[in-house]
């Protein structure tokens, strides 16, 4: 008989354990019978993916964003509006560019798309407010874009005086 089981047998059988002993047996017992099959990886949930609407109305993407998309020139971009919330677009990316599909241009580093006459069309106020999207991967509208589908949820700050010029 191993050294847990004589406590438990001792408990079992109403022997007197003080009740602070019995606690750190017990806790003691927890932990050794846990099993650990996986750790998280804390990169999978530090990356953030954004993108923001700059004041030229070009929708642009953050570094983190760029490289856990792989974005690049030869990729096409669709945006499409949620039907319910105003606040909420889809972002489709499509490894190959197609005529309906925004063209991702490259300055440097910098990844972005000429939207300046879409927000415009739909009346987004991009001069005097900063629209920043938080994405996320939205996998049901995949087969409705055609493309790796994300989902873009508004955030709308009201620009500085110096950020406005």
């Amino acid at each position: 008989m191993n050294f847990f089981e004589k406590i438990f047998w001792y408990i079992k059988n109403k022997q007197y354990l003080c009740s602070r002993k019995f606690n750190y047996v017990k806790n003691v017992f927890l932990k050794q019978r846990i099993m650990i099959e996986q750790s998280f990886n804390a990169k999978d949930f530090t990356t953030k993916l954004k993108a923001t609407i700059q004041r030229t109305g070009k929708l642009g993407f953050t570094a983190e964003t760029i490289s856990q998309l792989q974005l690049n020139t030869d990729c096409g971009i669709l945006i499409a509006p949620d039907s319910d919330d105003k606040k909420v677009f889809y972002l489709g990316i499509l490894r190959a560019h197609r005529e309906d599909a925004f063209t991702v241009l490259s300055a440097g580093k910098y990844i972005y798309l000429n939207t300046k006459q879409l927000f415009d069309k739909i009346k987004i106020e991009y001069v005097k407010n900063n629209y920043i999207f938080d994405m996320e991967r939205f996998e049901d509208g995949d087969e409705v874009m055609g493309a790796e589908c994300y989902k873009m949820k508004v955030r709308i700050k009201p620009r500085t005086a110096e950020e406005k010029e």
